[in-house]
């Protein structure tokens, strides 16, 4: 009932940072499909020998284990580390470091919204310093374009990679364990799970899958001590997602686009961010179904997000919304957009940008 690959990401975080290798203490016998259905039929009786079917209904949701070593020594003692920092640019634009060999710079708002710099917005610069106790010492520092500091965008994420000592030993610490529990048991609700496969499984392995869920267990492996531990994932359906994708819509009066779905079940909900440019009427439709939702921005320039299947309104910093501040008075008549199977077409009438993010669901089980 295991998963494997070269290393996940989750919370945050990736495996390697705590220097674990992913495998398994027992054979693997079957791949979990998340596939256990039942039938959803009326009661035989003495004048019906044949039930009414009212269709099919999954029974539970997708389970797999993860299995945990301490990554094997190297005939190197020397391994290559990585370390992220954050810095807030609205607080300065230079900051100490003691790396310099930098992997990844991404920069945000806090709120979902990425983009990655390129080399000609940051750059390295080593000073001579005095610290407290009167000793001189050359100083690192990292130093990002001044602009960087009144966009949106103005978290910098700096993934850094430095060299380090490794000895082996295949017992974890007390220290270790406790590091790797806090980071899998941290998420009270579902977050976002992404195994990175070998290259040698990429002509198997053919589409990517991302799977969404939180985990239920975490038990040890010990001979002559602690020397693995097997995780239990449990996700929020009896499916895999497709990669994150976004389309936009510019509107001034009225825009069309058109989304192709290729979804292993009838329909997805999209989460869409809606930016007005005025406090008038905006209609959103899919041609498929033919259905609208009507609202009333409740203040200009300030970004909505809609979130479809949990049936929510919130601002930008998160606050909900009442779906009378948007002017809908009657819930029971508000539609939430569906995604369908296949070719979708959405119009937008209004003077907004839209943006609709959706994942496909994939029916490929723990595999």
């Amino acid at each position: 009932m295991a998963i494997f690959g070269k290393y996940f990401t989750y919370n945050g975080h990736s495996s390697e940072e705590f220097n674990i290798a992913i495998g398994s203490f027992e054979q693997a016998q079957s791949i979990p499909l998340g596939m256990k259905r039942d039938v959803q039929a009326s009661d035989l009786n003495r004048y019906s020998s044949k039930p009414n079917h009212y269709g099919m209904v999954y029974n539970e949701t997708l389970e797999f284990q993860i299995g945990f070593i301490k990554l094997p020594c190297k005939d190197d003692p020397t391994v290559m580390k990585q370390e992220i920092q954050k810095y807030d640019l609205s607080t300065g634009t230079k900051f100490p470091v003691n790396y310099s060999n930098v992997v990844n710079i991404d920069i945000t708002d806090g709120t979902g919204n990425y983009a990655t710099l390129n080399d000609k917005q940051y750059s390295f610069t080593t000073e001579e310093i005095t610290t407290a106790s009167g000793e001189q010492k050359q100083q690192k520092y990292i130093k990002f374009s001044d602009e960087l500091a009144t966009q949106a965008l103005h978290i910098a994420i700096v993934t850094y990679k430095y060299e380090t000592t490794y000895t082996y030993n295949p017992r974890f610490t007390r220290s270790e364990i406790r590091n790797i529990i806090a980071w899998l048991t941290e998420p009270d609700f579902p977050s976002l799970f992404h195994m990175y496969n070998f290259e040698t499984d990429e002509s198997i392995l053919d589409i990517p899958v991302d799977y969404c869920g939180v985990v239920t267990n975490i038990e040890d492996n010990n001979y002559n001590g602690l020397v693995g531990l097997t995780v239990t994932f449990r996700c929020d359906s009896p499916f895999g997602y497709g990669e994150k994708k976004t389309v936009t819509v510019n509107s001034t009066d009225t825009a069309k686009i058109k989304i192709h779905l290729n979804t292993d079940n009838h329909w997805v909900y999209p989460v869409m961010r809606v930016l007005p440019n005025d406090t008038n009427k905006i209609t959103i439709t899919n041609s498929v179904d033919n259905k609208s939702l009507t609202f009333t921005p409740y203040a200009k320039n300030d970004e909505m997000t809609f979130d479809n299947r949990l049936m929510t309104v919130t601002t930008t910093s998160d606050l909900p919304l009442r779906l009378t501040d948007i002017g809908i008075s009657d819930a029971s008549k508000v539609y939430w957009l569906k995604l369908f199977d296949g070719d979708n077409e959405i119009s937008v009438t209004g003077n907004c940008t839209v943006k609709i993010t959706y994942r496909e669901e994939l029916k490929v089980g723990a595999y």
